[in-house]
């Protein structure tokens, strides 16, 4: 009967261990921000290292958990193994101000490329009044949508450059609070030390207690 139950425990626990470490779909995750992260062969450690993966990169989840390791591919395609606990699916710092960039990039050529239509269609408008009355009214609508769209393109590149500026503020206030607490730690440090009492001597000597 003991037997039996060993070997049901024993069965248990290997159907809990390849449920654990089965592969499932792979998704995007990042690095954690302010580490340097080893990649390592295997689960542990004592894997060979294939290389280092920086901080706040993208990486792709591939489904895979052992020993508080994650399986990985970077952004240079190497698979390999990274503690469990650098690893986030919440953007980074560093891919939010990226994508805040890309953004604000987009909608500045959008932009630019409506001024350069509306510019053409007023040149063209300009003709069709000198020459041709039959086609103003067509030239007109066109471009009065080139208006619409080019201030669409103008409210979507102010967007993109407030949330680049709120993200922004949001490093340097992390930056700021790192330091708060640095300091704040050095003076309680200080003051613990001002209260330690001082050693006292013994009577009819030279000795301290």
């Amino acid at each position: 009967m003991k037997q039996s139950r060993l070997t049901l425990l024993a069965l248990a626990m290997a159907a809990t261990s390849v449920l654990s470490s089965a592969p499932v779909a792979a998704e995007d995750g990042y690095i954690s921000d302010d580490v340097y992260v080893y990649l390592q062969a295997g689960p542990s450690n004592q894997y060979r290292i294939l290389g280092t993966v920086e901080t706040g990169m993208q990486i792709t989840l591939l489904g895979e958990t052992q020993n508080d390791y994650t399986k990985v591919r970077d952004h240079k395609g190497r698979e390999g193994w990274i503690p469990s606990e650098f690893v986030t699916t919440n953007p980074s710092f560093r891919a939010r101000v990226e994508a805040a960039v890309a953004a604000q990039d987009s909608a500045q050529a959008s932009s630019e490329a409506a001024q350069q239509q509306q510019q053409t269609l007023s040149t063209e408008l300009a003709a069709v009044k000198r020459n041709l009355g039959g086609e103003l009214e067509s030239t007109q609508n066109e471009l009065a949508k080139t208006k619409r769209a080019l201030a669409s393109a103008l409210q979507a590149q102010q967007k993109a450059e407030t949330e680049l500026s709120e993200v922004r503020k949001d490093e340097q206030f992390a930056m700021w609070r790192e330091g708060a607490g640095i300091v704040t730690g050095g003076i309680l440090l200080g003051l613990l030390i001002s209260r330690l009492p001082k050693p006292k001597r013994r009577g009819g000597g030279d000795r301290w207690m």
